[in-house]
């Protein structure tokens, strides 16, 4: 009876299906996060799709890094509820609260990589990535990827033909192709966000931050290399479409210009995150061996998915 079996309920927050909420399981006896999705307000069959493959990925999700399901509990017409790990905040209020110092940036960025070298590994792309669907135990210090409320599971077989859409996701964490072409994405657009949150722990403020998509492009050709490769449709079949054009591999304003005071190491890295073509682009595996995080890079204590979709 779910009547009985959350007590001491406190809400968290709320959207436009669903309510969370903080609640004692009376079952495992422990304090967790519940996710309550109204069935009411999934009025079509794209949104009961979304919450179905939600479900499906925190499944299989099994990782430190990443958020997995504890329970789920279904009320027929009704509800679905999903209990996960109670976490203390997310990275949008520790940036917003504190200047993170170098060390803690390490740690946070080397466990973001982690935790998606695994959900790559399982072929699944988060699509929303962002410093409020990243969350932290504050004693730990544990950083865990949430949220895969829009996230996409690949599927080599298929064409991934379906619009990313604008509304459900911040302009500022979004890569070129996503702004420019929302039906060619991979799991390179995950990387471009890592590259945009990671910048945002060194400089306290988001490193992007247009107020609509053709914005936002500017805003990136004015501190990325773009060469006319880089636009080639070969590499990046956005960007002759829409009319983008290099800069010829010199940008107005480049990266290190922005953030002076970030050493040399983590430049390189964040550089290599935020390339305009996704084919350039490192993928999370490439990225944990990067000379920047020498003191955590421990290839065994990095795992990949078992049974990826």
């Amino acid at each position: 009876d779910i009547s009985t079996r959350y007590r001491d309920i406190c809400p968290l927050g709320c959207g436009s299906r669903a309510l969370i909420f903080s609640a004692i399981d009376q079952q495992c006896r422990r304090r967790l996060a519940v996710k309550k999705v109204s069935l009411k307000q999934c009025t079509s069959s794209h949104t009961l799709k979304q919450l179905l493959r939600e479900i499906r990925i925190l499944r299989r999700m099994d990782h430190d890094n990443v958020f997995c399901k504890l329970h789920f509990h279904f009320l027929p017409l009704d509800s679905v509820y999903i209990g996960m790990e109670l976490m203390d905040t997310d990275l949008r209020s520790v940036i917003e609260h504190n200047q993170l110092s170098p060390s803690y940036v390490k740690l946070f960025m080397y466990q973001l990589l982690r935790g998606l070298k695994y959900m790559h590994s399982a072929n699944v792309i988060h699509r929303d990535l962002t410093p409020s669907n990243v969350f932290i135990n504050i004693d730990t210090l544990m950083l865990k990827i949430g949220d895969f409320g829009i996230s996409r599971i690949l599927d080599s077989d298929y064409e991934h033909s379906g619009y990313l859409s604008m509304a459900t996701t911040s302009t500022w964490y979004q890569s070129p192709e996503i702004l420019l072409h929302p039906r060619h994405y991979d799991q390179y657009a995950d990387m471009w966000a890592a590259g945009c949150i990671f910048a945002e722990m060194l400089s306290g403020k988001p490193l992007f931050p247009g107020s609509n998509a053709m914005e936002q492009i500017d805003t990136i050709v004015r501190s990325v290399a773009l060469t006319t490769e880089s636009c080639n449709p070969n590499c990046c079949p956005s960007g002759e479409v829409y009319g983008v054009r290099g800069n010829g591999g010199i940008p107005s304003q480049p990266l290190r210009d922005m953030l002076p005071h970030t050493n040399r190491m983590a430049i390189n890295l964040l550089s290599q995150l935020l390339t305009f073509s996704p084919k350039d682009r490192v993928s999370a595996v490439d990225a944990l061996i990067h000379p920047y995080l020498d003191c955590y890079g421990m290839v065994n204590d990095e795992p990949s998915c078992l049974a990826p979709f």
